[in-house]
């Protein structure tokens, strides 16, 4: 399991401003990796499957990695390649709701205010 591989962190390394620019050089670093992974799969694979098929098409999507994930990629996949997969869902589903509009139900905005 992933989590027994996981060592204890160091709150001092970790917050440290080096290591604060290491982390931000990676994001930078992953981010552009997953925008050249979705325009290559999107381009040969996904042909923007996600607009057909939706939200519930894209979190089926995403299910599926988070699955790979925790069998911590006995399949194809290295791991990192289906967090960066899970990523690109994500920003699909955005597109998605901001082209349908998508917008909060009442009920859950008050559910929200009052907790």
């Amino acid at each position: 399991m992933i989590s027994k591989k996981i060592k204890k962190w160091d709150k001092e390394k970790f917050g440290s401003p080096k290591e604060l620019e290491k982390v931000n050089k990676e994001y930078d670093e992953c981010s552009e990796e997953a925008k050249k992974m979705f325009k290559e799969k999107n381009t040969k694979h996904w042909k923007n499957f996600f607009l057909k098929r939706g939200i519930p098409g894209i979190i089926v999507r995403m299910e599926d990695k988070i699955h790979d994930v925790e069998m911590e990629g006995k399949y194809d996949e290295e791991v990192s390649e289906c967090f960066l997969d899970i990523v690109n869902y994500a920003i699909m589903g955005a597109i998605v709701a901001k082209r349908t509009k998508i917008k909060p139900k009442e009920n859950a905005s008050k559910k929200t205010k009052s907790a």
